[in-house]
């Protein structure tokens, strides 16, 4: 989950402002730099979504449509 979050948003701002400062180009990667900024944001929560089991199985009961009637939390009578 650390690898996210450094490829997909560091790395790229980071990249796009030190570049200059050795005189690299980096036209190409200018252009896909805000997209991949812009990345972040959606794969990082997929990815916090897949790895966690709860919520995993939560949303696979949502996406296949079996959601029980069932409470989320137990009521002590």
């Amino acid at each position: 989950q650390a690898f996210i979050p450094l490829f997909t948003a560091y790395f790229p701002a980071g990249a796009a402002m030190i570049c200059p400062l050795f005189g690299l180009r980096f036209d190409n990667f200018a252009i896909l730099c805000p997209f991949a900024c812009g990345t972040h944001p959606l794969i990082d929560p997929i990815v916090i979504l897949f790895t966690i089991t709860s919520y995993r199985k939560r949303f696979l009961e949502m996406i296949r449509g079996s959601l029980s009637d069932k409470p989320n939390a137990k009521i002590a009578s």
